[in-house]
């Protein structure tokens, strides 16, 4: 689809489609009035309409990933059941299930968002991650089952709203003029106390929210945004556009004089022979032309000591440059690096709309010290791509003798190559792709690094998913033998002992990893599924309640715990602790799944009470 850049979008997409067809059609048919109610808009060419169709191979992230440069996504109307706090999505590449912190994350980047509404699968941790990413308002509707249509009518009658010229904040308060006493607008502030955001009625033991506006008193003047060529403005835009045109023969003269002075200047680069070097410095600082998508595309940016640009080494600059390109000569033919050199001092931000803008891989920029004479100190930065629209990023330092020099006047080991390695083995990660991931991180290993721990961190991550278990255990004891006072590396491999039976080794792990950390919520929440396990079930209720006195916010503990009950026969108690983890988050489905024994009591009332409740 051809975007106008000056117009705004509107994206519309499901979320945790089910896998029953009725409930399938039923969020298609949901997007399909939505999309029929801004109709409207379409046709006075104020608003570009977006609608994700799995069936028609069109999916939210495969736009995100090809057009949120072309065209500015104003609204993000997301529609779908609530199920825990996890966010599935459909897409070309497969399923993308994310968290609040992650979908965030990626609607965060977008830079023109004005407007997030969740249409029954919103819930207060995503209110909260949205707003802190200074998205301007959240609508937020976090139920579905009955009172869907009800759902329907309040976002049709908001976009109606927005369709008449009414900014954001004047169209929610005729929405909740038209539904009395069922929506709230919540002005949201940052507590210093809690460390958190907060607002009137928020319950922070509850992952429902009220149905309601909610946004950042600071951003509450945003909350003024409109449609372009909408209501009483298009009458004001016609007599502007009326007002330019007696203005043209203006504009005539001046694009004249401009063309004039474009050829003087193409007559003076021809006399001075300069087309031939500035059409070399214009490919040289053009970091978007990357010849094949298919290649891993990497971006250099300068380095510079300690942020002094006047002082660049272009020796230095000029051997990490080097280095990339034999990299890509000798050892991985589909690399392509294209060299930014205007770009110093370079800060996060800018680094990542490069990465985005140039739809690089893998940015590196960073410092160096030659303060110790004989010797260079590398500071690098980079940011690498995990994903359809994920960013990492990371920080490697390196030091290397001057005298190390090879025949060809590079590094023989400049800490890139272990850069490259890692943000490679990384994409191949988040694509699921294990057995090439291992091969990047395998040539870490093979080579000089400071970095050990975090390689045998993914490279056991990687065994793990391949079920190739016993080399999964060698890179935690190697781990350990390295940080034998890491607590999460004996959790992680206690983990693995209890997927493959070994309850005792597994007990020693857990043991260890609390003996060194005695609030480690994961551990005492594995020990005691070990504990329930076993058949100690006193011993599984102390570590599970320990764990909801650390974070009383969590469903999990709660559910693991209406499971050791249901062991014990104590129906009150399962019915307890059941309830409460369904109140924080929690799918009973996956419970039932994950527990047999709560499956016992699914032809209960009590307990088709509370799926009815929870739905």
């Amino acid at each position: 689809m051809s975007l106008e850049p000056s117009l705004p979008v509107m994206l519309l997409a499901g979320v945790n489609r089910p896998p029953e067809p009725k409930l399938r059609r039923q969020i298609d048919q949901e997007l399909a009035s939505i999309e029929h109610a801004l109709q409207p808009g379409r046709k006075a060419d104020g608003l570009q309409l977006l609608t994700e169709s799995p069936q028609e191979g069109q999916y939210l992230f495969d736009y995100l990933r090809q057009h949120q440069y072309q065209a500015g996504v104003a609204i993000v109307h997301l529609t779908g059941p609530l199920q825990g706090r996890y966010l599935r999505f459909e897409g070309g590449l497969g399923e993308d299930t994310m968290d609040p912190i992650g979908f965030a994350d990626v609607l965060g980047r977008l830079p023109g968002l004005q407007v997030v509404f969740l249409h029954g699968c919103g819930h207060r941790e995503l209110i909260e991650q949205l707003l802190l990413r200074n998205i301007p308002a959240v609508v937020s509707l976090g139920q579905e089952g009955p009172q869907r249509k009800q759902l329907r009518d309040i976002s049709t009658h908001f976009y109606s709203q927005l369709l008449q010229g009414k900014g954001l904040r004047e169209a929610w308060l005729a929405v909740q003029v038209e539904f009395a006493g069922k929506l709230v607008f919540r002005k949201v502030h940052y507590d210093l106390d809690t460390d958190t955001l907060n607002w009137k009625g928020r319950d922070p033991d509850r992952p429902q929210a009220e149905w309601g506006l909610y946004v950042l008193e600071q951003n509450e003047p945003m909350l003024e945004w409109t449609l372009p060529g909408q209501g009483p403005s298009t009458a004001a835009a016609r007599q502007t556009a009326a007002s330019s045109k007696s203005y043209a023969w203006r504009k005539i003269v001046f694009w004249a004089l401009t063309l004039l002075l474009l050829i003087a200047g193409a007559g003076l680069m021809y006399v001075f022979d300069l087309p031939s070097q500035m059409i070399a410095l214009f490919r040289q600082d053009r970091p978007c032309v990357f010849p094949d998508a298919n290649t891993y595309n990497i971006l250099q940016l300068p380095l510079h000591p300690g942020g002094d640009c006047k002082s660049t080494d272009p020796f230095l600059a000029d051997a990490i440059q080097r280095r990339l390109e034999r990299l890509a000569d000798r050892e991985l033919e589909d690399i392509e690096v294209r060299y930014l050199s205007e770009r110093c001092p370079v800060q996060l931000d800018e680094a990542e709309a490069l990465i985005r803008q140039c739809q690089a891989d893998l940015i590196l920029w960073g410092e160096y010290d030659k303060s110790v004479k004989g010797e260079v100190l590398f500071h690098f930065s980079y940011l690498y791509t995990t994903g359809a629209v994920s960013l990492d990023r990371g920080e490697v330092t390196v030091r290397i003798p001057l005298s190390q020099l090879d025949a060809d006047n590079d590094f023989i080991n400049s800490g890139i190559e272990e850069v490259v390695f890692w943000a490679r083995g990384n994409f191949h990660v988040s694509r699921q792709e294990f057995e090439e991931a291992l091969t990047y991180f395998t040539r870490i290993q093979e080579s000089y690094t400071e970095n050990y721990f975090r390689v045998d961190v993914r490279m056991a991550q990687c065994y793990k998913e391949l079920q190739m278990y016993e080399q999964a255990l060698t890179r935690y004891d190697h781990m350990l033998a390295i940080h034998p006072d890491n607590a999460a590396a004996f959790n992680d491999r206690g983990q693995l002992y209890f997927k493959l039976k070994d309850h005792a080794a597994a007990l020693l792990d857990f043991n260890q990893a609390i003996l060194l950390r005695p609030d480690f919520a994961d551990a005492l929440f594995n020990r005691g599924l070990l504990y329930l396990e076993q058949g100690s079930f006193s011993e599984a209720i102390s570590d599970l309640q320990t764990v909801v006195r650390i974070q009383p916010g969590a469903g999990h503990p709660y559910a693991a715990l209406a499971a050791v009950y249901a062991e014990l026969k104590d129906t009150e108690n399962v019915y307890v602790h059941l309830e409460r983890a369904l109140e924080r988050g929690e799918n009973l489905g996956d419970i039932q799944q994950s527990f047999s024994s709560i499956r016992r009591y699914k032809q209960e009332d009590r307990f088709l009470q509370l799926a009815e409740k929870f739905r």
